[in-house]
């Protein structure tokens, strides 16, 4: 969420979610952060439809802001949580004690607090790719999906 004047970042998402909830229902809710609402999209074959949906709900969310003061940019990253490249592990072990560490210090709330760009799945037994999952454009998003 971005103050359209000062152009600077609002925590006023919750705002816009409550605003934009009726239109949107279940695609739409509250993202990692104060500044953020993350939308969601309808399982789809065609790669149009899909854009056609990711516009609509665009579209929605940039009223819903626009009647709180408020506009929306899309981010397929988040603004406050930095992504990055994991540490090194020497083992299953070393990368276990650390995320036990992170999590009895309150660093991250459970396992889908590390923002790496690969991490081990916390319910599969598979290394998951992190990407941005949206961009400027509905037609790219679509794409990438």
């Amino acid at each position: 969420m971005t103050d359209p004047v000062p152009r600077e970042l609002r925590a006023d998402a919750e705002k816009v979610v409550t605003e934009a909830i009726g239109e949107l229902g279940d695609r739409v809710g509250p993202e990692l952060t104060r500044y953020q609402v993350e939308t969601r999209t309808d399982p789809h074959t065609s790669l149009a439809e899909l854009a056609d949906q990711i516009h609509a709900t665009r579209h929605s969310l940039a009223r819903a802001a626009v009647r709180q003061g408020l506009r929306i940019i899309s981010s397929g990253t988040p603004v406050l949580a930095p992504p990055g490249p994991p540490p090194h592990f020497e083992s299953p072990s070393h990368f276990e004690d650390l995320v036990a560490g992170l999590l009895a210090t309150g660093a991250i709330m459970d396992r889908g607090g590390l923002y790496w760009d690969i991490r081990p799945s916390h319910h599969l037994p598979t290394l998951e790719f992190r990407a941005a999952d949206a961009t400027a454009t509905a037609e790219d998003t679509a794409l990438e999906s």
